[in-house]
């Protein structure tokens, strides 16, 4: 059986393709102002980079504030973004909390989860409608059985 194409998007003209700009803020250890740089993130969550950061952590890799910015990193729209990041993050001259850093890992990972970037199409994604081919399958249709009890979404 072949199901049908899940994620198809309907109206593409009404996708945000728009870069997330992330600004990280430190403190200037000579003036004692706030130093702020912006950054420009993909648009849309970077999928593959998720699952590096899942397997680096099932496979014993428990530093989680490295594995926060390697995922900060890879979010980044590209390499000039990244050594910008880098740069910001290396200056001895400014003091950034940890916790700023976590604060823009969770606010960037919540903007992700989401930002309407894609908006649903009327696709189910669950396939077409088949009849039972099997002796089990053709037992429950005629035994009125719903099928799996798994919640749909």
């Amino acid at each position: 059986m072949k199901l049908d194409p899940i994620g198809l998007v309907e109206d593409t003209e009404s996708v945000d393709l728009e870069p997330i700009t992330l600004t990280i803020c430190g403190l200037s250890l000579k003036t004692r102002e706030n130093v702020c740089e912006e950054f420009n993130c993909q648009p849309t969550l970077p999928w593959g980079n998720t699952f590096a950061a899942i397997e680096a952590v099932e496979s014993g890799n428990t530093n989680m504030a490295w594995n926060a910015i390697k995922w900060l990193r890879s979010c980044l729209m590209d390499d000039s973004e990244r050594d910008r990041l880098q740069a910001f993050l290396m200056r001895s001259d400014v003091a950034i909390e940890q916790s700023t850093m976590d604060t823009a890992y969770s606010t960037l990972a919540e903007t992700y989860t989401g930002r309407p970037t894609l908006p649903r199409s009327a696709s189910t994604g669950g396939g077409a409608k088949t009849e039972p081919t099997s002796k089990a399958g053709s037992r429950a249709k005629a035994s009125g059985s719903k099928g799996s009890r798994s919640a749909k979404p």
